[in-house]
């Protein structure tokens, strides 16, 4: 009588089957649209780019990996290949010309958004093909760097490279290059749990941690970790003049979304004239200027946002269907779209 362990293909085929078959099984269904999907929790909508030459800038983020989802005459909506997981969308708005590009510190020395990141499956394919269609070297060379908790273990390296989109947003590419998580996302992408690129997170340069993190709890953030020396490394590296020492730095996530966002607040002399910079009451800048979170249940504005001196701009129409939308500046003037639908 023979048994399994003495033919050694049939077991690796029959843990294969196994193992496929319980993938199937506990695999979450793909989830419904924004729009219609019951939830009582906030998720993250879109991230809103404004930027002078609409397809311009539709053939730099279609080389990533984004598709085109809808337009109009002045904006146009793209989104990542839907898996298991909800992923924001990008949003394009455009605006004049003759709005200057950022100034080569403005990423490090102003309040507000910063930086767009992507996990690929490899940096080096996007170096090759940033080159080809647009000849596009990245700010720096790739570099390769491991990432520390924040009690100072090591995570994961990972390999990294960012451009400037012809707006001057920095967008970052990174390669995982642990080999357990590598083999973990091929077989996820295999069978179709999701699409690269996936969507890494949004940063956001604060001047009052605690109180933009306390904004951000009460749309349902939650803190991932906490960390800071990969971020000054990571500024080095791409050759941004050195805005000073972070003083606090953290990654959070919201709740049940796949999209993270960098909180990061430096220990600058020069906030005060950087606060002077940005534009605050609606006037149009070029590149990214807003995220829109979807408000789900009965909860209203946030509590904090309110008690913390928050504009609240005008309502206007959603982008993405029946809805309304109310913008909301924090003290730093960092806009927060608030989106409900009817």
């Amino acid at each position: 009588m023979w048994r399994l362990q003495d033919r050694p293909f049939l077991a690796v085929a029959a843990t294969l089957v196994v193992v496929t078959l319980t993938f199937l099984i506990m695999r979450p269904k793909p989830r419904r649209p924004v729009a219609s999907r019951p939830s009582d929790k906030n998720l993250v909508s879109h991230v809103v780019v404004r930027c002078v030459d609409l397809e311009k800038s539709l053939r730099f983020y279609q080389a990533i990996g984004f598709l085109e989802a809808s337009r109009t005459e002045a904006s146009i909506l793209l989104s990542l290949p839907q898996g298991s997981t909800y992923k924001p969308f990008l949003l394009f708005q455009q605006v004049d010309a003759k709005i200057p590009l950022p100034s080569s510190n403005w990423h490090a020395a102003m309040a507000g958004y910063g930086r767009v990141a992507f996990v690929v499956p490899s940096v080096q394919t996007y170096v090759e093909r940033m080159k080809e269609e647009f000849g596009l070297a990245p700010i720096a060379d790739p570099i390769t760097d491991t990432p520390k908790d924040k009690e100072g273990k090591p995570l994961h390296r990972i390999t990294l490279a960012a451009w400037r989109d012809p707006d001057g947003v920095i967008v970052e590419v990174i390669e995982n290059n642990d080999f357990k998580m590598r083999a973990l996302l091929a077989t996820f992408h295999a069978f179709g749990a999701f699409q690269y690129p996936i969507w890494l997170h949004c940063n956001i340069n604060a001047t009052n941690y605690d109180r933009t993190w306390a904004a951000f709890q009460d749309l349902g953030f939650e803190m991932e970790n906490d960390y800071g020396r990969v971020v000054n490394k990571l500024y080095q590296s791409l050759a941004i003049p050195d805005p000073g020492i972070a003083k606090k730095v953290a990654l959070i996530k919201a709740k049940h979304d796949a999209f993270h966002v960098d909180l990061i607040e430096w220990d600058l002399i020069e906030w005060e004239n950087s606060k002077t910079d940005l534009p605050r009451e609606g006037l149009p800048q070029r590149g990214l200027c807003s995220m829109a979170v979807v408000l789900r249940g009965e909860g209203g504005v946030p509590k904090s946002w309110k008690e913390n001196g928050a504009e609240f701009e005008m309502d206007y129409p959603s982008p993405l269907g029946s809805a309304s939308v109310q913008e909301v500046l924090d003290p730093d003037g960092i806009s927060v779209q608030l989106v409900r639908y009817k």
